[in-house]
């Protein structure tokens, strides 16, 4: 995330979609995390199990929508 500031800075972000493009990476991120935390919540291991033995932990989950958020909110102020 701090790299992405000083591309900001250095101006090696010129293109205005990059900015759609970092804030659509952290919908994304978010949404695999919170469909994860949900997945615990109701009790459905579908929704936290990925390719039947392997499955995220609930400490992975949530940092995965923390990252999603930073990352849009990233993406917003690099927008400014």
């Amino acid at each position: 995330m701090i790299l992405l500031m000083q591309l900001q800075r250095n101006t090696m972000i010129k293109n205005k979609y990059t900015y759609y493009i970092i804030q659509l990476l952290g919908i994304a991120s978010a949404s695999i995390g919170a469909l994860t935390v949900c997945g615990y919540i109701v009790g459905k291991p579908t929704l936290y199990t990925w390719s039947g033995n392997a499955s995220m932990a609930i400490s992975t989950a949530i940092a995965f929508i923390l990252q999603g958020v930073a990352l849009y909110i990233i993406g917003e102020k690099l927008k400014k």
